[in-house]
C-alpha cells in the first residue's frame, strides 16, 4: 500500500469518527466533515498524479526497511553463492582426484601388463633352457669301456673287442673306434700290459676331413722276457660331432689280451 493511500484512510476514518451522526450508525457527511473530505480527496488525486510531490517523511522509513530487507537477501544470494562456489570447488577437486585415480590404474594396469609380458618371456626363456638342458643331459650319456686289445687290424688299430659299456652305442667293437656324438670335451684312459714286450701305442684323432693327429702316446721299452710291464695314459681333449678316437700300436708292439683297457666319455657338449 502507497503512503499517501495510508493518509487517505486514516483521514476517512479520523472524519467519520467525529461525524455527529456516528450514534446513529448511519454516517452522513454534511457541512464542516464534508469539506474536509473534498479537501483531502483532492489532495490524494494531486500526490497520486504528481501535482504534489509526497514528503520524504512519509516514505523514508518504508525505503529504509526495503533496503534493509534488500541488504538481508543480497547478504543471503551471496553466501548462496559463496556455498554453491564452495561445493563447485570440492567437485572439482573430487574429479582431478577422480582423474588421478584413473590415471594411476591405467599406469598400474600398464605395468602388470608389461610384467606380464616380461614373466611370460621368462617362463619361455626358463622353459627353453630347462629344454636345452634336459636335452643336454642326454646329451651327457655318453662313455664307453672296452677290454681285450690283443687284435689289429690291417692298420694296426688295437681292437678292443670286449665292450663292458658303451651308453649310446658310439663305440664300435668291431674296428676299436669310438666316433664322438656330439661337439665337446671328452675324456680318454688307455691302460696296456706287456708281459716283458715292448707297449709303444698311440691315441689318434682322425677329424672329418680325414686329416689325423696324436692326441696322446703310452711307451715302455722294458724288453724282459716273464716280466710285468704296465703303461697308462689320459687326456682330455675337444672334439667335433664325427670325429674318430683309436688306439693304434707299433708294428714292434707285442699285444697281450685281457688286461688292456680303453674308456672315454663326455665330459659337457659345448
Amino acid at each position: 500500500m502507497k503512503p499517501h493511500s495510508v493518509c487517505l484512510e486514516a483521514a476517512c476514518s479520523s472524519i467519520f469518527s467525529h461525524s455527529d451522526h456516528r450514534k446513529t450508525g448511519v454516517k452522513w457527511l454534511k457541512g464542516k466533515d464534508l469539506q474536509i473530505l473534498f479537501i483531502v480527496m483532492f489532495l490524494f488525486i494531486a500526490i497520486e498524479v504528481g501535482w504534489i510531490p509526497l514528503p520524504s517523511w512519509l516514505w523514508t522509513t518504508r525505503m529504509d526497511r526495503l533496503e534493509q530487507d534488500i541488504q538481508v537477501l543480497t547478504g543471503k544470494m551471496t553466501t548462496q553463492d559463496h556455498a554453491e562456489k564452495d561445493v563447485t570447488g570440492r567437485m572439482n577437486d573430487h574429479l582431478k582426484a577422480a582423474e588421478t585415480t584413473n590415471k594411476t590404474i591405467k599406469d598400474l594396469t600398464g605395468r602388470m601388463n608389461d610384467l606380464t609380458t616380461a614373466n611370460n618371456k621368462t617362463i619361455q626363456d626358463l622353459k627353453a633352457r630347462v629344454g636345452k638342458l634336459d636335452g643336454m643331459s642326454d646329451k651327457r650319456k655318453v662313455w664307453f669301456a672296452a677290454t681285450g686289445g690283443d687284435k689289429k687290424t690291417n692298420d694296426s688299430k688295437v681292437i678292443f673287442q670286449n665292450v663292458d659299456t658303451n651308453m649310446g652305442s658310439h663305440y664300435d667293437a668291431t674296428t676299436g673306434i669310438f666316433t664322438a656324438p656330439y661337439k665337446g670335451a671328452y675324456f680318454f684312459t688307455v691302460t696296456f700290459r706287456s708281459d716283458g714286450g715292448m707297449i709303444e701305442l698311440d691315441v689318434f684323432r682322425e677329424k672329418m676331413d680325414g686329416n689325423q693327429e696324436s692326441l696322446m702316446s703310452l711307451y715302455d721299452s722294458t724288453n724282459t722276457k716273464g716280466k710285468i710291464s704296465i703303461a697308462s695314459n689320459s687326456k682330455m681333449v675337444d672334439l667335433e660331432d664325427g670325429d674318430k678316437v683309436y688306439v693304434r700300436a707299433s708294428s714292434s708292439h707285442e699285444l697281450t689280451c685281457c688286461a688292456n683297457v680303453f674308456s672315454g666319455f663326455l665330459v659337457y657338449p659345448m
